[in-house]
């Protein structure tokens, strides 16, 4: 099983990589994904993607009742660098 920490992490790493990928990302994540990592993405799932720019930032919300990892936490707070920023 993925989890889903660790496929937005290799998501956004091929992303930053290839952008042939990322084109397909903004195009079509769930064929992307699918083609790329291999992974299958559910119907019922649904995937956004967005791109920032110096003039937009995107800021998302874990949901209400879920408690945020010390991971997520360390990122949130500027101690994670994955080159992506």
């Amino acid at each position: 099983m993925v989890r889903i920490t660790d496929l937005e992490f290799q998501v956004l790493k091929l992303a930053d990589e290839d952008s042939e990928f990322r084109s397909e990302l903004l195009a079509n994540p769930k064929a992307a994904i699918e083609k790329q990592i291999g992974v299958p993405v559910p119907e019922s799932f649904n995937i956004h993607i967005h791109e920032e720019s110096e003039e937009n930032i995107h800021i998302v919300l874990p949901p209400a009742s879920r408690e945020l990892t010390d991971g997520e936490i360390s990122v949130a707070a500027g101690g994670a660098n994955h080159g992506w920023w």
